[in-house]
């Protein structure tokens, strides 16, 4: 599970959520090699990038957040601008805690970051931030409980926005689905539906249109076991959607992307393998995805049609501490190589541009046991 994830799942555990934790085929060679790029960190404590966002070549941005040295974590937000990898200063809310989970970008002048920050009563509430091309700034977002976390954010117009994540509504309740909306002025929160599972829990969410959104989790079945949890957006309304799930143990959903209502990806894991779903038309199923050494686990996907094709490319972590990207070429996906460094490393998102170009980031730990960014490219 992503670093900014773990955190957000961890309190809400103390909060009466008991979920299970999340750790971490043939290999094909890919069009274009995949390689580790320099990217810089702040101080020399914990480093994490969670999200990442690219409109172009020359234009992409990352986020997560970083340990300041002192047990207060900050957001952090790097840019590229086609050479090189650097850090843009980012605003934090409140004294105790900030991070950033997901971003979205239309341009390079237009970026929607979204996350969480502690606040003065200890509690923790949603966090949104905005490029304008020059400078990032806070934007006001409302929150539903004593505990709230955007986790993921996708955007199709500068007038639409959505973000996914979860609120724990009292110290009694279990995290549930949080969807909040941007109409071009304010954000505000949207009804979103719950199973009547004690927690519900909203981690990724793609839109192609402002009638049209896809957002992926999971849920607990009363059992201690987690299932696949998929809700759709109409334009006017968000609902559950039927998704199937791998087998009897855990089945969680992290991440999604759309190219059209008819056709979207989701990814995760079920027990220690990757778990790959898919939307052709109106019915979601699992598609054959192979899986490394295990525990495996799916974080992130971005999805492409280029030339009339289409591909997507899936990016997580295997055996406790290696990189795993798979691809989709012809609808079959297989593991490509990916290299890995220090004691740990994972990947978390992924951007991929039409040109067939993709970027993914994440975190590594160094043999001083300190996490550090990691940023991959093709």
């Amino acid at each position: 599970m992503r670093q900014f994830r773990l955190r957000a799942v961890g309190v809400a555990v103390g909060l009466g959520l008991s979920a299970a934790g999340l750790f971490f085929g043939p290999l094909e060679a890919a069009a274009f090699t995949w390689s580790i790029v320099s990217s810089p960190n702040v101080g020399t404590d914990n480093n994490y990038l969670d999200g990442v966002a690219c409109v172009s070549s020359s234009f992409c941005t990352a986020v997560g957040s970083y340990d300041n040295g002192s047990g207060t974590s900050q957001t952090l937000i790097e840019s590229f601008d086609g050479t090189s990898w650097s850090i843009v200063p980012s605003p934090n809310v409140g004294t105790v805690r900030s991070g950033l989970g997901g971003v979205a970008c239309l341009s390079s002048s237009s970026c929607t970051a979204v996350g969480s920050y502690r606040n003065g009563s200890n509690l923790d509430q949603t966090l949104i931030e905005s490029w304008d091309g020059t400078n990032w700034s806070t934007v006001t977002s409302p929150s539903a409980g004593i505990a709230d976390y955007l986790l993921g954010v996708a955007c199709t117009s500068p007038s639409f926005c959505t973000a996914v994540g979860i609120y724990v509504p009292n110290e009694n309740g279990g995290p549930q689905s949080l969807i909040e909306a941007w109409n071009g002025t304010s954000w505000s929160i949207v009804p979103s539906p719950n199973t009547e599972s004690h927690y519900n829990y909203l981690d990724g969410v793609a839109c192609v249109s402002s009638n049209f959104c896809t957002a992926v989790g999971w849920y607990g079945n009363g059992s201690g076991t987690s299932q696949t949890l998929i809700e759709a957006w109409n334009g006017s309304n968000w609902s559950i959607v039927s998704s199937p799930n791998g087998g009897p143990g855990n089945n969680l959903l992290s991440g999604v992307s759309c190219l059209s209502s008819k056709s979207c990806t989701a990814v995760g894991y079920e027990s220690d393998r990757t778990l790959i779903e898919s939307l052709n038309g109106v019915r979601w199923s699992i598609v054959p995805s192979p899986s490394s050494a295990p525990p495996n686990i799916l974080y992130g996907v971005s999805c492409i049609s280029f030339k009339s094709l289409k591909s997507c490319t899936a990016v997580g972590g295997h055996a406790g501490g290696q990189t795993l990207i798979e691809s989709k070429k012809a609808n079959k996906w297989s593991i490509v190589s990916s290299p890995s460094t220090g004691s740990y490393s994972t990947l978390i998102g992924v951007a991929c541009l039409s040109s067939g170009s993709c970027t993914t980031v994440g975190y590594y730990v160094n043999n001083s046991g300190v996490a550090q960014t990691l940023i991959e490219s093709q």
